[in-house]
């Protein structure tokens, strides 16, 4: 049996999740459901990155401890993602004492494969904060395309996304008071990346649509990292022995927890779905997490020699979230917050319109995935309350191969990722001449979307009921309920959420509109 191991990262300093962060775990979402409808094994695994700067300095702001931080904001966030009707297997942190332990024995085994190396590094150091300024808390130009960049990585997610040295940053300044920077030498670990580009060359896969992008962003991260600098001056992270002082690169300890987590229960799971040939991968992010996932992860796998398998390996890369034509912000509110979105629709709603408006994307009709109320609530009428709720009362009984077609057509999109078009087929085909042995083919794709919806129409019942939505109206009650939540917090909290959003990678450029 072909097993699959599916995962979505998640960014967990936002004190109320935004619908934009959730995308690549709704896509994630619909690839495990779909592979265990076909009858395959299948492990669905997300997770809170928790550690590095960014979160101390926020928990700072908040006068609180990084941890007592994140169990509030984990206790908060776990109810929203189940009202999202996400199927996980497991939802984990990367503060948990055995993911801890497994990082620093897999650095001892890097050391012991002589993978890893000390070196001495310039570090920038902030003289006005008196604080080292690790990754995104040093922004200036990047050297290779010109464009704004943090410490570790480009932002210019479109075109560029390199992974960087902090020295090669060209004006380098303190992102938080923009101070010009003084740097210290600091010693390192880093990680000998060069030692795997043969084996990374043809690792990655991509769907059509990406693979020429992904493949070129690999080849430009093996290229330009042959030493990959894997330690951070940080306090909140995951400290190592061989180095005092220092804690492990939040990227990397992340990235490691797509196999510790499976590592926790116990050999049987960890050698089915990281050492076995058989097991497809497939990772949900943004693009520019793709040196990341397709070079970083699976050539430190390598480097172990713990046995660990590189083969079927997918990346899925979503496209970018703008509200409006806009960035999203928390500290302006600009965007969809899980909170009053959940409250104020039913979490299939907003599953149904980010599958929707990415159909509209893969055709190239569109450049980005642009939330806007009109839109949402124009194609909600269509399909949901008129369209499937339709269904029910004009179904007729059908011929035996009434959808065998369409559903070989279906399977045939997600088998190369075209997942917004395995939605539009699954909805039109449903909606047009229905029947009834239709339904009872079709109904069990459309869960893999919408989950409750496909469940209902399988019982014969209208999946959704209520008058159909004004788009001022539903907007309007949102952003009074995301007016209350700003209203209720402190004048501190506001300001450290508006400091944050500095350190924070912003959806999109609007330069390039």
């Amino acid at each position: 049996m072909t097993r699959h191991f599916v995962s979505a990262g998640w960014p967990y300093l936002y004190d109320i999740p935004g619908l934009h962060n959730c995308v690549p775990m709704l896509f994630a979402d619909v690839y495990a459901r779909y592979y265990r409808l076909k009858g395959e094994e299948v492990y669905f695994l997300c997770g809170a990155d928790e550690h590095g700067a960014r979160t101390e300095y926020v928990a700072q702001g908040y006068g609180t401890t990084p941890q007592q931080l994140l169990d509030e904001k984990y206790d908060a966030t776990l109810p929203l993602l189940e009202k999202l009707s996400l199927s996980f297997d497991a939802f984990e942190r990367t503060s948990d004492p055995f993911h801890k332990k497994f990082v620093q024995e897999f650095f001892a085994d890097l050391l012991a494969q002589d993978a890893i190396v000390e070196q001495e590094q310039k570090v920038p150091w902030c003289p006005s904060c008196q604080h080292h300024l690790p990754d995104r808390f040093l922004e200036g130009t990047c050297p290779s395309c010109a464009g704004k960049t943090y410490g570790n990585q480009c932002n210019n997610k479109k075109i560029c996304s390199r992974l960087l040295e902090a020295e090669d940053i060209q004006d380098p300044r303190c992102a938080v008071c923009s101070s010009t920077v003084e740097w210290k030498e600091e010693p390192h670990l880093f990680f000998k990346m060069e030692k795997f580009v043969e084996a990374l060359l043809d690792c990655a896969k991509a769907p059509e649509r990406d693979a020429q992008e992904v493949r070129s962003r690999i080849l430009n991260t093996i290229k330009e990292n042959p030493l990959v600098c894997i330690t951070r001056d940080t306090k909140w992270g995951i400290s190592i022995p061989m180095l005092p002082g220092k804690s492990v690169y939040s990227w990397v300890d992340s990235l490691l927890a797509k196999v510790s987590m499976l590592a926790k229960r116990g050999p049987e799971v960890e050698d089915k779905f990281w050492k076995s040939s058989d097991t497809h991968r497939h990772f949900f992010l943004g693009m520019d997490g793709t040196p990341f996932y397709g070079a970083l992860l699976p050539s430190l796998l390598l480097a172990s020699k713990r046995g660990y398998t590189v083969d079927h390996w997918s990346l899925v890369p979503n496209e970018v979230f703008i509200y409006e034509g806009g960035i999203c912000s928390k500290s302006t509110g600009t965007g969809i917050w899980l909170q009053e979105a959940l409250a104020v629709l039913p979490g299939d709603y907003w599953r149904f319109y980010i599958f929707f408006i990415h159909a509209s994307v893969e055709s190239g009709a569109e450049r980005d995935v642009d939330f806007r109320w009109d839109r949402f609530c124009q194609s909600i009428n269509t399909w949901l309350l008129k369209g499937l709720c339709d269904i029910v009362e004009k179904q007729t009984k059908g011929a035996s191969e009434d959808g065998v077609e369409a559903e070989k057509d279906i399977s045939a999109y997600m088998e190369v990722g075209k997942i917004g078009q395995a939605f539009q087929l699954v909805l039109k085909s449903l909606v047009e001449s229905p029947s009834t042995t239709k339904t009872q083919r079709l109904a069990p794709y459309l869960s893999c979307f919408i989950p409750k919806a496909g469940d209902a129409l399988l019982k014969g019942v209208k999946p959704f009921t209520g008058d159909p939505l004004y788009y001022r109206e539903v907007q309007m009650e949102y952003q009074e309920k995301v007016d209350e939540r700003r209203a209720q917090r402190g004048l501190s909290e506001e300001i450290t959420d508006a400091r944050a959003d500095v350190l924070c990678v912003c959806p999109i450029n609007l330069t390039e509109q």
